[in-house]
Parts: C-alpha cells; sequence; structure tokens
C-alpha cells in the first residue's frame, strides 16, 4: 500500500513540477515581451523629444530670420544671436541623443 501510495505521489508531483515548468517558461516568455515593449516605448518617446527639439528650433530659426528681413540686414547681433541660439539647440540635440545611446 505504501509502495503505490509513493508512486502515486511521485507521480502527481512531477505532474505538478511539469505544470510548474510550463507556467514559468509561459512567464518568461510574456516578460521579454513586455521589456521589447518597454525599450520601444523608451525609443519612441526619446524619437518624438529629438523631433520635437528639433521642430522648436526650426520654429525658432525661422522667425529669427523673419525679424532679421524685416529689421534689416545691418543687425549683426541679430545674425550673431541666431548663430549662439542654432549652437544651443544643437548642443541640446546631440545630448539627448547621447543621453538615449542610439
Amino acid at each position: 500500500m505504501t509502495i503505490k501510495k509513493s508512486l502515486s505521489e511521485i507521480i502527481s508531483l512531477r505532474k505538478e513540477n511539469l505544470s510548474l515548468r510550463n507556467e514559468n517558461l509561459r512567464l518568461k516568455i510574456k516578460n521579454e515581451r513586455l521589456e521589447n515593449e518597454n525599450q520601444l516605448s523608451a525609443k519612441r518617446k526619446s524619437t518624438f523629444n529629438v523631433v520635437f527639439s528639433v521642430f522648436f528650433a526650426d520654429i525658432g530659426f525661422t522667425s529669427a530670420f523673419f525679424f532679421k528681413e524685416i529689421l534689416g540686414t545691418d543687425k549683426i547681433y541679430l545674425e550673431c544671436a541666431i548663430m549662439v541660439v542654432s549652437f544651443i539647440c544643437l548642443g541640446f540635440i546631440s545630448l539627448g541623443l547621447w543621453r538615449k545611446k542610439w
């Protein structure tokens, strides 16, 4: 009787072990999928930030050149301001790209 009971316990424990392994494998696959989605989300977010920065810089440069044309071509300080702002914006864009390590 005890041998039969021991065998049935062993069989039930093996079945439980197999079901736990299957569950573990299913959870690992789900975890990998979620990690991949999270990485894609982070890349999309950083891409959006860079595109938004470029768009903002483009609007700033366009308006600066527009005001330069209105004020006249003899305003050297406006040209210097446009150049400084462009370097600052490009620096922020490159810093954002470097931090994300594309």
